[in-house]
């Protein structure tokens, strides 16, 4: 593949009416996935799915909707990794990328936050050995700092990763969405300049660095649209149509048609 596109899932290319046969959002989702395929058949682009959920969920959605099957899935906030064998499946998570994770115990994570306020513990479905998740609503002053430090006295290298104003994620400092792209773009032989990543939200920033190129969603969150970043496209276009305007800026000049 020439172009490797690296893209989050919900809010990106799932826009919230997606399920609608009709809407706007479903019609821009079959214009990416066209778009998509056309220059994946000729060898020229690549597709990563990048989300919060696990992939097993991911791999849901591709069967579900207009989702194209990817060359692989980034899940759990860049926790885990699948790559898409020679027969098409998803058979295990990628080994080498786990066992970068130094200096995490996530039962010790889970303990040294037990008793702060307003961290509600999300479902067990959220939960992995590399990922702990919480609900924090609008993180009052002081508080995405405390929680910090008391994954910091606990002894645990931690990264943590709060979005959309609500989702608190406690991660091994090298999990995230940002080092499971460069880690995927390496794999894949594609040089930086020519990676496009795509996101709506804070856990999404992570991804937007270096020689990347950028695509925010008109419907981002600020926490995204005001990420300093100097290869940053600011779509006009909501969710999948979105994406395809990035595609069309950044691969585009000769793509677009």
């Amino acid at each position: 593949m020439d172009w490797l596109l690296i893209s989050d899932v919900d809010g990106t290319l799932l826009g919230p009416d997606h399920a609608d046969a009709a809407s706007a959002d479903a019609a821009a989702l079959r214009d990416f996935a066209a778009f998509y395929t056309e220059r994946r058949e000729r060898g020229e682009l690549g597709l990563v799915l990048s989300s919060g959920r696990f992939a097993a969920s991911v791999l849901e959605s591709v069967a579900a909707t207009d989702l194209p099957t990817p060359d692989a899935v980034i899940g759990g906030v860049g926790t885990e990794i699948f790559v898409r064998d020679h027969l098409g499946e998803f058979p295990e998570p990628l080994a080498d990328w786990p066992a970068t994770f130094e200096n995490w115990d996530g039962e010790a994570v889970r303990y040294a936050l037990a008793v702060v306020p307003r961290l509600i513990v999300q479902p067990e479905k959220f939960q992995s050995d590399y990922k702990a998740s919480y609900y924090l609503p609008r993180a009052r002053p002081g508080e995405l700092e405390m929680i910090e430090r008391r994954v910091q006295d606990a002894g645990v290298a931690a990264r943590i990763v709060y979005s959309s104003a609500r989702d608190l994620d406690v991660l091994p400092v090298a999990a995230d969405k940002g080092n499971a792209a460069v880690f995927l773009s390496e794999w894949f032989g594609v040089p930086p300049e020519r990676v496009i990543v795509a996101g709506d939200s804070g856990n999404d920033a992570a991804m937007f660095r270096g020689d990347f190129r950028g695509v925010a969603v008109a419907n981002a969150l600020p926490e995204l649209l005001n990420h300093d970043h100097p290869h940053l496209h600011k779509a006009t276009g909501v969710a999948a149509a979105g994406v395809r305007e990035g595609l069309e800026r950044w691969f585009g000049q000769t793509a677009s048609g």
